[in-house]
């Protein structure tokens, strides 16, 4: 799931609800999860702690993966002044294309960031699949469009990047099987 809103590294009394109404809502539909990751983020942290409460877990089910971690890649692509060139390229990428909202593969024709993103994200969830059993559910707190960058087909999602509360993604034998948007953009949202 995509982290709520914030101010800053911090999430807004409205975020806290929002990640509370999201983990409900994950929690109805993956009702065996047993693991709570977060990126190393602060709102991150803060959101997975919200989801914990949420799911009724305990401080066992919490771990850090900076795999989820959109930041070293970003910074790595965009140098110091990473947020102002990120919003340029997007900006930039948006006008050409003629779109309001990019998706996947738009993101990745036109940006490295993406496309070392989306590496960084396979990888992650394969290391990741590789230390689950069969039948566990992990529910890893991230960044958008941070979510939807190991998609299976690209070209085929029918939603833009940061359109989704949480995406599930079905990983057996090292392949990715199934990505799948379970939680639309919640009311209020905002600039995450």
């Amino acid at each position: 799931m995509r982290h709520p809103e914030k101010d800053g590294d911090k999430i807004t009394a409205l975020g806290a609800m929002q990640a509370f109404a999201t983990a409900l809502a994950l929690g109805a539909m993956f009702p065996k999860i047993t693991q709570i990751l977060w990126s190393g983020a602060n709102r991150a942290w803060q959101a997975a702690m919200v989801t914990l409460a949420a799911l009724g877990g305990d401080g066992r089910w919490l771990k850090e993966s900076r795999g989820f971690h959109f930041e070293p890649t970003f910074t790595n692509v965009y140098g110091k002044d990473a947020p102002a060139a990120f919003k340029a390229e997007t900006a930039a990428i948006k006008e050409r294309l003629g779109k309001s909202a990019l998706t996947v593969a738009d993101a990745l024709e036109h940006s490295e960031y993406a496309r070392q993103g989306r590496v960084v994200m396979t990888d992650t969830l394969f290391k990741l699949a590789s230390t689950m059993k069969d039948d566990d559910v992990v529910l890893a707190v991230s960044h958008s469009p941070w979510l939807e960058l190991a998609a299976l087909d690209p070209a085929t999602m029918p939603y833009g990047i940061g359109e989704a509360e949480a995406v599930a993604y079905h990983i057996e034998d090292s392949k990715i099987l199934t990505i799948e948007r379970v939680l639309s953009s919640l009311a209020g949202k905002a600039n995450c």
